[in-house]
C-alpha cells in the first residue's frame, strides 16, 4: 500500500481518534463521498486522497460535512493540545493552517491562528540560528499588506520560507555583517509584505528557483557592495529546468545539473537540487551557499571600512609534502569546526580551498581564514594589526591563536613563527 501523505495522515488520525471516542468506526458507513485529492500537494511528498466524509450520519439535509465534523469535535471534546500539537506540527505550515481551519470552524481559528504561525516562525529562526538576524513584521497591522492579503496569510508565507531554509544562511549573514555588506539596514532583516506579495504569490512561484537561491532573494536586496545591490537578478523570465542563469552585481552565474557533471566529479557527492553546483566564469563551486560565502571572502572583502589583511605564511610548498596534502584534502569533519569552501576550474585541473575558522559565530567580530592556492598558504584576517611588531603571531595575536591549533594538527604551526 502506498504510504499516506501528511495531509491524509493528519485527517485519518483525527477521524480514528474521533471514532474511537464515539465507539463507532468510519469503516461502517455505507454512504460515502468520493475521495477528494488535497489541493496543491507538495511536490516532494507522495500524497493520498483525503479520507471520505460520511454523507449521512446523524446529519440533517442542510448540514454540510464540515458542520458534521464540527459537531463530532464538540461532542468528543478533543483536547486543544491534542488537536494542534499531535495533528499539525508535522505538516508544512501552509497545510497546517489550511487543514486545521477547514477541519473545525470553531476550534480551528482560535488554535491554528496568528500565534500558532508565530510560534512556527520562532521555532524556525531558532533552529537555523537566525534570531536577531532575520524576522517578520510582527505588528498588528504590518505595513504594505495588499488587498486580499491578511496578516495570517502574510505570516504563513514567511513561515514557509523560514522553515524551508537551505544551507547555512546565518553563517553567510554574519560574514556579510563583518564585511559591511548590509546596505545601511538595521538588524534584523525583515521579510516584508511587499516582498512576499511580489516574490511569493504561490509555492510554485517560489520553487521555480532552487531553494538556496530563492531564500537568498528574500534578503539579497538588503545587501550592497561599493554602492551596488547584491540582489539576484534573472537574466530572463520563464526560465526553468536543469540549468538556470542569474546575475549578482553583474557577475553571471549558472546552475549546473547533476547530469552535467562527469562521472567521478567530487561535487557529485552531496549534490543537492535545492543548493546546486554553480558555475561563475571559469570556476565551479559545490553549491550556491558555498559560492556566496566564497565570493564575500575573495571579491567583496574590501568594502569601505573593512580592514582585511593577507599574510603569506609559505610560498612554494612541496607538492609531495604529506602534511600540506592532508590540509588541502581532508574533509570538513576533520577540520573540527572549521568551514571548508572549495572551488575549482571547470576542467578540474586547479583546485583552491578556503578554511574559514572565524566569522560565522554569534559572538564573532572578525573573520579569520586560510587560503590554499597552488603551492601557497596565506592567512587572511580582518583583525587590526598591532603596530611595531614583526612576527605574525605578534602582529595578529587573535588570528594566530585561532589558526595555531589547526596548523598544529598538521605539523605546520612553525609557519606562524617563520613568517
Amino acid at each position: 500500500m502506498e504510504p499516506l501523505g501528511p495531509e491524509a495522515l493528519c485527517t485519518t488520525t483525527l477521524n480514528r481518534y474521533l471514532s474511537h471516542r464515539s465507539g463507532t468506526s468510519t469503516r461502517n458507513h455505507n454512504h460515502m463521498q468520493q475521495p477528494q485529492a488535497p489541493s496543491s500537494p507538495s511536490p516532494s511528498r507522495r500524497t493520498q486522497p483525503l479520507p471520505p466524509v460520511p454523507e449521512k450520519d446523524h446529519m440533517t439535509n442542510d448540514e454540510s460535512p464540515g458542520e458534521h465534523q464540527e459537531m463530532r469535535l464538540q461532542e468528543m471534546r478533543v483536547p486543544p493540545d491534542v488537536y494542534v500539537h499531535a495533528f499539525f506540527t508535522f505538516l508544512d505550515v501552509d497545510k497546517a493552517v489550511a487543514l486545521g481551519r477547514a477541519t473545525s470552524t470553531v476550534l480551528g481559528p482560535p488554535l491554528v491562528n496568528v500565534p500558532f504561525v508565530l510560534r512556527r516562525i520562532d521555532s524556525a529562526l531558532t533552529v537555523h540560528s537566525l534570531i536577531g538576524l532575520v524576522d517578520v513584521d510582527r505588528s498588528p497591522q504590518p505595513a504594505g499588506l495588499t488587498a486580499g492579503m491578511s496578516r495570517l496569510h502574510y505570516l504563513t508565507r514567511c513561515a514557509y520560507v523560514l522553515e524551508s531554509i537551505v544551507g547555512d544562511l546565518a553563517g553567510f549573514l554574519r560574514l556579510a555583517i563583518i564585511y559591511r555588506l548590509l546596505n545601511e539596514v538595521r538588524l534584523p532583516l525583515i521579510i516584508t509584505p511587499g516582498w512576499v506579495d511580489r516574490h511569493l504569490p504561490s509555492k510554485s512561484a517560489y520553487h521555480r528557483l532552487p531553494g538556496a537561491i530563492a531564500q537568498y532573494c528574500a534578503f539579497g536586496h538588503h545587501l550592497a557592495f561599493k554602492g551596488k545591490s547584491l540582489a539576484v537578478e534573472k537574466e530572463w523570465e520563464g526560465q526553468k529546468g536543469p540549468r538556470q542563469r542569474f546575475m549578482v552585481r553583474g557577475e553571471g552565474l549558472e546552475t549546473v545539473a547533476r547530469e552535467d557533471l562527469p562521472e567521478g566529479h567530487p561535487y557529485l557527492s552531496g549534490y543537492s537540487a535545492d543548493d546546486p553546483v554553480i558555475r561563475c566564469r571559469s570556476l565551479l563551486y559545490p553549491s550556491f551557499s558555498a559560492f556566496m560565502k566564497t565570493i564575500v571572502l575573495t571579491t567583496w572583502y574590501h568594502q569601505e571600512g573593512v580592514n582585511e589583511r593577507e599574510v603569506t605564511l609559505l610560498y612554494h610548498v612541496n607538492w609531495e609534502d604529506q602534511k600540506y596534502h592532508a590540509l588541502r584534502t581532508d574533509s570538513e569533519a576533520a577540520m573540527r569546526g572549521a568551514t571548508v569552501l572549495r572551488f575549482q576550474s571547470s576542467d578540474g585541473k586547479e583546485t583552491r580551498r578556503i578554511i574559514l575558522l572565524m566569522g560565522q559565530g554569534v559572538a564573532d567580530k572578525m573573520a579569520v581564514y586560510l587560503m590554499l592556492f597552488g603551492t601557497r598558504i596565506a592567512l587572511c584576517t580582518t583583525e587590526r594589526e598591532v603596530g611595531g611588531m614583526s612576527g605574525v603571531a605578534d602582529r595578529f595575536p587573535i588570528s594566530a591563536s585561532v589558526v595555531r591549533p589547526l596548523l598544529a594538527r598538521y605539523g605546520l604551526e612553525g609557519l606562524l613563527v617563520s613568517s
